[in-house]
């Protein structure tokens, strides 16, 4: 699965998030939306977070969560440190701790661009999720500027258009 943190510039923060199956098709879709402003790289935690629960309330206990935030993932891997983020860090591993095999791995964010388009999209429809693929943002664009900072692997950020 992947996920993806987008901060507004209305001061909210959306996330999407995608489950493939073993051969790579899109099996669920989903986006959420709350009126929170918060640093990239604690809205890229929160989204690991909400990735691991969705997971876990869905039944699952062998999957992988592949995020383009490397700091965020380096501090759930125990491989760096960030005070902002290491409570969040610490939920996400004692979530984790009773589940059978559970990977948290950076990719690189051309490898994340159906998370991305789906925490984009969180900004115009909320709270959504859909069976397969998700509509994309650019069906939307129209109604609205879908300016957002996007949180990006080093936890700095860089304009979305």
């Amino acid at each position: 699965m992947f996920v993806d943190a987008g901060c507004f510039m209305d001061g909210s923060t959306g996330w999407g998030l995608v489950f493939h199956n073993q051969v790579g098709e899109t099996i669920f879709s989903a986006c959420k939306r709350e009126f929170i402003s918060v640093e990239p790289i604690v809205a890229e935690a929160l989204g690991i977070r909400w990735a691991l629960q969705t997971a876990i309330a869905q039944g699952m206990s062998s999957f992988c969560i592949s995020s383009d935030a490397m700091n965020v993932v380096s501090c759930i891997t125990k491989k760096g440190t960030f005070a902002s983020i290491d409570i969040i860090a610490q939920d996400c591993r004692d979530l984790t701790s009773g589940l059978t095999n559970v990977s948290v791995l950076f990719v690189r964010t051309e490898q994340n661009d159906e998370a991305h388009n789906l925490a984009s999209l969180a900004k115009f429809v909320g709270n959504r999720s859909w069976v397969g693929l998700a509509p994309s943002v650019s069906s939307f664009s129209s109604l609205a500027d879908v300016s957002a900072v996007v949180c990006n692997q080093y936890g700095s950020v860089s304009a979305l258009a």
